[in-house]
């Protein structure tokens, strides 16, 4: 069977545009299904393969004002002392660790919309917030997918509704949030910003990588109602610059590429860390997992840097850890590793799995 040229256009495209991740390895399919990173040559313990730059990133409500929103510094839950606000925010500011950060920050093209969001986030949620999740009914898979389907098709008619009344109107319709849409918002706001600013190349890396919001809201059915009021707000508060952006296929998608694709920020002490929030990077994001790594990731300021923990073979494949639970037996890692989608058939898991 011939394959139409228009898909073979957009396999050369999409393999053009992974081809530039890194000089170390190529992006291909698997044996198993998927893609993985393979080693273009063998490559000495210790290489710097990769560093990679947040698309979007949110910072833990508890943290806002001892993280630095540029370099993610955190220093033993003092107070970062350099704040940028705006006039008309008298009680909400962004945080950073020194006047180089800031500055930094403000260099950033647009930096005033994706400030003025921000201002805009923190302002709104002490109006609009709620510790109250949707319930959603109980529902079969079949049944929920078309419910899936038939709520996006009624937010997309209310959008074409909203989007043909004023702006000034748009306040009374704002809804209600709850903590963690408020951080999935501030990620996907840092998102729309980078569709403006230079992260070109994270952006089309960004657009190959894997929804699983689907999956996701299947899993946990309440995250339907929470992911549409995520929308709304981003419509009805979001600054014009953000608007042309904004669309639910597109939100959606936003969404759905943090669920897996995700990487925690954690503080850099040793021992016990504390979870500081989360951020994608995409040109990190097409590791697989292994339980015997050969890979491991580091974060430098708000940088990930991906080393060989070993010497790697030619045409190797090239694996991180997803978690902290590579001392645990084979079944609690595959168990955790499951909420993330994701069944491991590594070579440890294999072995442990048949003794």
């Amino acid at each position: 069977m011939e394959i139409p040229s228009e898909e073979i256009t957009l396999v050369d495209k999409e393999q053009a545009i992974l081809s530039q991740i890194s000089p170390f390895f190529q992006v291909s399919e698997t044996k198993y299904g998927g893609k993985g990173c393979f080693s273009y040559e063998s490559i000495p313990r210790g290489t710097d393969i990769l560093v990679s730059k947040p698309l979007g990133f949110t910072i833990s409500k508890d943290f806002k004002k001892e993280v630095c929103h540029k370099c993610f510094n955190y220093d033993n839950g003092k107070t970062m002392k350099f704040r940028l606000s705006l006039p008309t925010f008298k009680n909400q500011s962004i945080c950073f660790c020194s006047e180089k950060c800031l500055s930094a920050f403000k260099s950033m093209k647009y930096y005033e919309v994706y400030l003025r969001s921000l201002l805009n986030l923190d302002k709104l949620y002490t109006t609009f917030c709620t510790e109250e999740m949707a319930e959603v009914p109980v529902a079969g898979v079949s049944e929920f997918i078309h419910t899936i389907k038939g709520k996006w098709e009624q937010v997309e008619q209310w959008d074409a509704s909203v989007l043909k009344t004023k702006p000034t109107k748009w306040q009374k319709l704002i809804p209600k949030i709850t903590e963690t849409e408020y951080l999935e918002i501030k990620y996907v706001l840092g998102v729309l910003h980078n569709q403006t600013d230079a992260f070109v190349f994270e952006s089309r890396l960004f657009d190959l990588l894997q929804s699983n919001e689907i999956s996701k809201v299947l899993k946990f059915k309440n995250l339907l109602v929470s992911y549409i009021t995520i929308f709304k707000f981003i419509r009805l508060t979001s600054p014009p610059q953000f608007q042309k952006f904004i669309n639910p296929l597109d939100i959606r998608l936003i969404i759905g590429n943090n669920l897996t694709n995700a990487f925690g920020i954690w503080t850099l002490n040793e021992g016990d860390k504390d979870f500081l929030g989360f951020g994608v990077y995409p040109s990190g994001s097409f590791f697989n997992h292994s339980c015997t790594p050969n890979i491991i990731k580091r974060r430098i300021n708000n940088e990930l840097h991906f080393l060989t923990l070993a010497d790697i073979q030619k045409n190797d494949e090239l694996c991180i850890d997803y978690g902290n639970y590579l001392e645990e037996p084979v079944n609690i890692r595959r168990k955790e590793l499951s909420e993330w989608f994701f069944i491991c058939t590594c070579k440890r898991c294999e072995m442990e799995a048949q003794t």
